[in-house]
């Protein structure tokens, strides 16, 4: 009986342990590469895709995990969160890291991300408060290796997590690689062996100019970048604004896509110097961000021919290093390749496009000694608070009679000095004050902390407020979150990102190798997914809870890349949202044409990358064009037709997204940017079984 008992044990342990092996996977990879692009819209590769190599980009589109519908899904789209929530797999509210910057009340002095005054090299992770990936693969494989590289601080430090055997970045005043002294693992003679290069490979590259990847006939096509609008572009370091671009030392070509070169030489380095993914009985992660195009985007703007140039160039410096990986590791590799945020047209670009886009002014100088003295929305923002307090101001006020103590965005810090002096009421005066800001033109949005606060225990979902719930901290944040509305910024650069808007959330999430089952996943997903994806590929519990493992690991099917579908067209028929019985998808196209269209009858061209069950629910409706495969005939339909790119349905949610009008034809010199009228409709099933409009947004190329 004894042994009968052991043997059904060991059944049951043989089981358990096949059925574990078959969860995960089978031969997990010895290294794992997580490769983040900063400030890297998805738009980017279907902009740009004509002009990628095979071994770049077209390594995840063509023979990899592609998913389309991949958003942050919290508000502040900074690079500091970003890097946390790719590494650690949670939104800013629990990881702390809140912002690239915020105020400490205690001290009066904003605080840095990731600064550390107690270590030398005065950067760490310690204001990271949630574990990373890297930190839970290092606590069931002690031996395991994590490392961080980047040109920044912030995402070679955030990525890596607290537990790293090293992060390494640039330092422009030195123009070299370093670290902290809060690494045990820095390994300084690599260090300083790959500096030795840096000024002969600066030396090497005295200009950027065009590389041709993108023929000259085409540029226009796929840029708005007119000559007469490259004074909204700002130059670094006397790189100027046009091609050629004269680079005069390292700080320099950090603003150009050599940048990327450094950081992947490094990574190379690492790769072989530390013996990295060996298959010594562990896995091993890298983590690299290649920070220049975060650099020259701020500069140039997303589409300016440098913003082109860079990323065609990089579709080449990821074929070389895939290569190297190939060499290296062969089959024992996964690379995921994500982004920290996207980026939003530079505001006079997008205007002169037909978008609504602008500025909203909220500086105040260092010299700054009045209201006179503050920028136009900030000292608006001023004046009316204290019209709705009773409190009289002018030009003449001085600054230290402020209602707002500090402005780093998105959160206002209230001067409570000079509340308490006034002897007001502090909710009060956020509410005086959020009610001001919801004057300012460009604002989406203003909530007080007590607010967010309050509403902690309503379930999050993905309205505005829920975003900025997931971004918000009590004790690191501001006492009023302003939002603003898409196409609009804060003016500090020429252009940037950190809104709850499409261009800033939406980002590549797409990868390729060992565990990774290829095809195009429409599915929506979030870059916080990828902690606790690639944990459960090495079998470690790592990401926020409510995060999920990418299907590309499961048994989820996908959309095979390059798939063609047949379109079935019935005669136009007249539909209704409440008698459809087509199923839900069909009911929500439905609901989307009607709200766009006014329930005329009209052709509905149907964009590639619609998922086949939309494609089924709109030729279910009324008569369909494959928009991939329009005549030049179809393509000039007058005014009226709608074309549906985006439409997804799950779990009582869902999106759609139309565009309305003919299809622009890129013309050289017009802006071939502009895709007409979009709308973004999004939808919620009520607990009777309804679809309703949540939310309803402009639609961005």
């Amino acid at each position: 009986m004894k042994k009968r008992i052991l043997l059904f044990a060991a059944l049951v342990a043989l089981a358990l342990t096949s059925s574990f092996a078959q969860q995960t996977t089978t031969a997990p990879p010895d290294l794992i590469v997580v490769i983040s692009i900063d400030q890297f819209p998805y738009y980017y590769l279907p902009r740009f895709a004509p002009y990628f190599t095979d071994g770049g980009f077209n390594r995840f589109l063509k023979g990899g995990a592609d998913f389309t519908r991949a958003l942050y899904p919290y508000a502040t789209t900074f690079t500091g969160p970003g890097h946390a929530a790719i590494g650690t797999g949670y939104t800013p509210s629990l990881s702390g890291i809140v912002a690239n910057n915020w105020f400490d009340r205690q001290s009066g002095q904003g605080v840095y991300c990731v600064e550390d005054d107690r270590v030398a090299g005065g950067f760490s992770p310690m204001n990271l408060d949630s574990d990373s990936l890297g930190d839970r693969l290092q606590e069931k494989y002690p031996g395991a290796k994590v490392y961080g590289v980047s040109i920044k601080d912030r995402a070679a430090i955030l990525m890596a997590g607290r537990k790293a055997t090293a992060a390494y970045w640039f330092d422009s005043k030195k123009s070299a690689f370093v670290s902290s002294s809060y690494y045990r693992g820095v390994d300084q003679p690599l260090l300083d062996d790959y500096n030795k290069n840096v000024p002969a490979f600066v030396a090497a590259h005295p200009v950027w100019d065009l590389s041709g990847y993108i023929p000259a006939t085409d540029l226009d096509k796929v840029t708005h970048d007119p000559e007469r609008l490259r004074q909204y572009k700002r130059s670094h370091d006397g790189l100027g604004t046009s091609f050629p671009h004269p680079i005069r030392g390292a700080d320099a070509i950090l603003y150009t896509p050599f940048g990327n070169d450094l950081v992947l030489g490094l990574a190379r380095r690492l790769l072989e110097t530390e013996n990295l993914g060996t298959g010594d009985h562990h896995p091993d992660i890298v983590f690299i961000s290649l920070s220049s195009q975060d650099y020259l985007g701020h500069d140039y703007g997303p589409d300016s021919f440098e913003a082109a140039d860079s990323v065609v160039r990089i579709d080449r410096q990821l074929a070389e290093f895939f290569d190297f990986l190939d060499h290296n590791f062969h089959d024992r590799v996964t690379v995921a390749l994500t982004a920290d945020h996207g980026v939003q047209s530079i505001p006079e670009v997008a205007r002169d496009m037909g978008r609504d886009a602008g500025r909203v002014d909220m500086r105040r100088a260092r010299t700054a000694k009045t209201f006179a003295d503050l920028g136009a929305a900030r000292r608006e923002i001023e004046e009316l608070t204290a019209k709705k307090l009773g409190v009289k101001v002018s030009n003449s006020t001085p600054v230290e009679k402020s209602f707002i103590l500090f402005f780093d965005e998105p959160a206002v810090y209230l001067n409570w000095n000079r509340i308490r002096e006034l002897h007001l009421d502090g909710e009060r005066v956020k509410r005086a004050m959020s009610d001001a800001v919801k004057e300012i033109h460009g604002v989406s949005g203003v909530f007080t902390n007590s607010e967010l606060l309050a509403d902690r225990d309503k379930p999050l979902g993905s309205d505005l407020e829920s975003m900025v719930e997931r971004s918000f901290r009590a004790d690191r944040d501001g006492d009023v979150i302003i939002t603003l509305k898409a196409g609009y910024m804060w003016d500090y650069a020429a252009t940037t990102h950190g809104q709850p808007v499409e261009a800033d959330q939406h980002v590549p999430v797409m990868l390729w190798g060992a565990g990774v089952k290829p095809g195009v996943y429409e599915a929506a997903v979030a870059p916080t997914d990828l902690a606790r994806s690639l944990g459960f590929e090495v079998g470690v519990d790592a990401g926020d809870p409510d995060s999920r493992v990418l299907p590309c690991f499961t048994s989820a099917t996908a959309t095979p890349v390059g798939a063609t579908v047949t379109l079935t067209t019935t005669p136009p028929v007249a539909y209704s949202a409440a008698t459809s019985t087509a199923g839900d998808l069909t009911k929500v196209i439905a609901i989307a044409l009607k709200e766009v269209e006014g329930g005329k009858t009209s052709t509905v061209l149907v964009g590639a990358q619609v998922s086949d069950a939309a494609r089924a629910a709109v030729s279910s409706i009324r008569k369909t064009i494959d928009a991939k495969n329009a005549t030049e005939e179809e393509r000039a339909l007058p005014p009226g037709i709608i074309r549906l790119d985006i439409a997804t349905q799950s779990d009582g949610q869902a999106t759609v997204r139309v565009w309305t009008g003919p299809i622009p034809k890129p013309e050289p010199g017009k802006a071939s940017l502009d895709c007409g009228r979009g709308l973004t409709l999004n939808l919620e099933k009520t607990t009777s079984g309804e679809w309703v409009i949540k939310s309803r947004g402009v639609a961005m190329c």
